[in-house]
């Protein structure tokens, strides 16, 4: 019998044709898509500058300026929490550098969880056309996120 976790849980709903995809520590969930096109879920610190501002390096963009950040679309979740979304184009070299994916879009989303100094992550990446068929998906799943009391 497994242990249950006392309190909320997060939760969402799996985009049909999206495979669950390699966990590790610092990922809530993760999906394989078409493509060598993978969406993951994840939480850390740090403002939205220094987040979008990283994403922006692995995709071999310049830094965002503040006119850019404060024009971010914003889109809400979990109940009605604010989050940015970010779009970007370019070569996907990931956290660690190297040659680079060229062609490749990343779709991300980031709300600020309150009172925590962390921010709730949700980042596809891959080659332009599979992010772009994916899209609809990625905000749907973006959407599913809830709370939910196990019972």
């Amino acid at each position: 019998v497994a242990e249950r976790k006392a309190g909320p849980q997060l939760v969402w709903d799996q985009p049909d044709g999206w495979e669950k995809g390699q966990g590790s520590a610092m990922r809530i969930a993760s999906f394989k898509l078409e493509d060598g096109t993978e969406c993951y879920m994840m939480r850390a610190g740090g403002d939205l500058a220094a987040n979008v501002n990283r994403w922006r390096t692995q995709m071999g963009l310049e830094d965002a300026s503040a006119e850019e950040l404060a024009a971010l679309p914003s889109r809400r979740v979990l109940g009605g929490f604010p989050a940015s979304v970010v779009q970007l184009e370019g070569t996907f070299t990931g956290m660690g550098g190297g040659a680079g994916q060229e062609n490749s879009r990343m779709l991300g989303l980031i709300m600020p969880v309150p009172s925590t100094g962390l921010s709730l992550f949700v980042k596809m990446v891959g080659p332009q056309d599979a992010v772009a068929a994916n899209e609809q998906k990625f905000y749907a799943f973006c959407d599913s996120l809830r709370m939910e009391i196990p019972e």
